[in-house]
């Protein structure tokens, strides 16, 4: 289940105006709204989140006295995640006087009409790629079992300035490095989630890329695609051609990641079930580890973040990728909070 905040604020002169909310096919709310609003409430785990707020009320002997009788939608959180209700939030104003109908893009409620925000839900577990990929090292039970994207590979530096080796090193434990290059958030828990379910490690470690990265399951080709915004590529189906559009149109990232909160949660917990240790995660996002710092759940399991300032240190030769001092200093901050743990 997801979790809704909708904060309402509003403002009338002589008659509050009276709303329906209705999310799910249920009533959250009926009434005039006569103060302003906060309402919480569970939504199920649908492909997309969808909401109604019905604004009747405004009269015609309200407009010749120009009384104002406003809605203000002040704020639409998905598990604490903003879901920009301004940019997505459409209002079909209709049955007012003298105003024939429209519809705007507006969170300013001050006619009668129906509000109504639909935006897609994604899952943060996708195909899992374990055995199909060739790693940097062998599938094993390990000491530290570490998946990531090409941060983790290490794309354009040797296998011996990888932050995985480096750990192995310093720690004298057993480090393998299960990073895939161009990889997603779906693909590494999915790996992550397989692993713990075959093999043994005492702790894992997470190094999350981007949450606009998407993996699709092409089930008419039979392929699975790793899609980045960046993508040039011309996709065949019209599955990933609607896959890709609707990512494109939600770009938003909160709006993405406000939905895979839960997955989130309920995947670390089934690894920690099945490994019987924590798992750690990263990122070198800085938003993205800002909005995971504030989830009282991930708290404890968050590593300090992946420095990856350009100006620092020298990138990889491709000019793109960390190069190997950003993967010496990220080992600096960690092991000793993996020590702290292991002891």
């Amino acid at each position: 289940m997801h979790n809704i905040t909708l904060e309402l604020e509003t403002t009338y002169e002589s008659k509050p105006c009276y709303l329906e909310i209705i999310s799910n096919k249920k009533k959250i709310f009926e009434g005039n709204i006569t103060k302003n609003l906060k309402i919480k409430f569970d939504y199920p785990d649908y492909d997309f989140f969808e909401l109604q707020i019905i604004k009747t009320g405004k009269t015609l002997d309200l407009v010749k006295l120009n009384h104002r009788q406003d809605v203000y939608i002040k704020s639409l959180l998905l598990n604490g995640f903003d879901l920009h209700a301004k940019k997505f939030g459409i209002f079909e104003q209709k049955d007012n006087p003298y105003i024939d109908d429209s519809s705007i893009q507006t969170v300013d409620l001050s006619l009668n009409g129906v509000w109504t925000i639909r935006l897609p839900i994604y899952s943060i577990l996708g195909t899992a790629t374990l055995i199909k990929n060739k790693f940097r090292n062998n599938i094993e039970d390990c000491d530290i079992a570490c998946f990531g994207c090409s941060f983790t590979y290490g794309s354009y530096v040797n296998y011996n300035e990888t932050w995985p080796y480096l750990l192995e090193k310093e720690l004298n434990n057993k480090v393998r490095n299960y990073g895939i290059n161009g990889s997603n958030n779906q693909e590494i828990f999915s790996n992550a989630l397989e692993y713990s379910k075959r093999f043994k490690c005492k702790q894992m470690i997470l190094l999350l890329c981007h949450c606009s990265r998407l993996q699709i399951n092409d089930t008419e080709t039979d392929e699975l695609i790793n899609w980045q915004p960046n993508s040039t590529e011309t996709y065949k189906t019209k599955k990933v051609q609607e896959l890709v559009k609707k990512r494109v149109l939600y770009g938003e990232d909160t709006v993405l990641l406000g939905g895979q909160i839960p997955g989130i949660l309920e995947t670390i917990e089934l690894i920690e079930k099945n490994i019987k240790t924590k798992v750690y995660i990263g990122f070198y996002l800085e938003d993205h580890y800002k909005w995971f710092s504030k989830i009282d759940q991930l708290k404890n399991r968050l590593l300090p973040l992946f420095d990856y300032d350009k100006n620092k240190f020298p990138l990889a030769e491709d000019g793109v990728h960390p190069g190997p001092l950003h993967y010496q200093e990220w080992v600096r901050k960690i092991i000793t909070i993996l020590k702290h743990d292991q002891d």
